[in-house]
């Protein structure tokens, strides 16, 4: 498989080189695939775009690696799950200990928290929170964050951050149901984007008994 050449995820790779970085991904993609090419003519709406991927990216990838290192039983069913059944029985001694200092580097490293090194639950629920509301606000009755033509890179980047909280069967996920019972229409964004294009991912998300409507 592609492997990053800086030791950032995810990587994409192109004709002739390896892209890493959930922005950089998006700027290759602008600039070769006319991603958000329905925003551009829009200098306003495209801005827009790109503050929004930003603050979903800054305040949502902190309390997923929360999510992750939440519980014990929440970091080793994830681990082996994700990871643990891809890596040699001697890269077991070295990557869990990598990707757990990663983890807790990102959530120090989070400004969206008063204190990186003492983050309570109740202020990782509150920050998701806030940032399923500006995602709802924003989407509004629409298909897609900036209407209903087509996705734009702020879906790209807010699905796969809200996939991280609705794929893992995390044995002890408050932000799963935070995302369901108190943002349903945003929980069904998620269920509307893994639909539309299923033959493009490998599972959907888990789905409530429920599913409310669209808008």
């Amino acid at each position: 498989g592609t492997q990053s050449t800086t030791g950032h995820l995810p990587v994409l790779s192109s004709n002739t080189d390896a892209i890493s970085g959930v922005f950089n991904i998006i700027d290759y993609l602008r600039k070769h695939h006319e991603v958000d090419s329905h925003l551009v003519t829009d200098p306003r709406l495209f801005a827009e775009c790109k503050a929004l991927s930003g603050y979903v990216y800054d305040r949502l990838s902190p309390c997923i690696s929360y999510l992750w290192v939440w519980t014990n039983e929440n970091w080793e069913s994830q681990f082996e799950s994700a990871i643990g059944n891809h890596i040699s029985w001697t890269q077991r001694w070295y990557v869990p200990a990598r990707l757990l200092n990663a983890h807790e580097a990102r959530i120090r490293r989070a400004t969206c928290f008063a204190n990186g090194d003492q983050v309570t639950q109740e202020e990782v629920l509150a920050v998701a929170r806030d940032t399923f509301s500006v995602l709802n606000a924003r989407r509004g009755s629409n298909s897609f964050l900036f209407g209903a033509r087509a996705p734009s890179s702020a879906d790209a980047v807010a699905y796969g951050l809200l996939s991280c909280i609705t794929h893992p069967n995390f044995p002890s996920n408050p932000l799963l149901t935070v995302l369901q019972e108190e943002f349903p229409l945003l929980y069904n964004y998620v269920i509307h984007i893994a639909d539309t294009y299923s033959s493009q991912f490998a599972e959907e998300p888990r789905r409530s008994q429920k599913r409310p409507p669209l808008s």
